[in-house]
């Protein structure tokens, strides 16, 4: 009867069972490149709405500055304007 009981006392409860040694290694290895590519496709995301906020900005001063908005705003904005 003493052969069916589990040997789980007599085990060190620090160390790791054997198949689960390499599990976290795994894990990374796993998970670490879908964060990787998440986080680049965040960056070029950001890059594209900046580029993108920036040209209808640009569109929208060239616009006042040679007059094709007849706002009271445009006033303010053509004082900004270095040309």
């Amino acid at each position: 009867m003493k052969r069916l009981q589990s040997n789980a006392s007599e085990r060190n409860v620090s160390e790791p069972i054997t198949s689960e040694r390499g599990q976290a290694m795994t894990e990374f290895a796993l998970t670490a490149p879908v964060l990787i590519l998440l986080l680049f496709g965040m960056t070029l995301a950001m890059f594209y709405a900046f580029r993108a906020g920036a040209a209808d900005w640009g569109v929208f001063i060239t616009g006042v500055a040679e007059g094709a908005y007849n706002t009271p705003a445009t006033g303010q904005v053509l004082d900004s304007v270095p040309w």
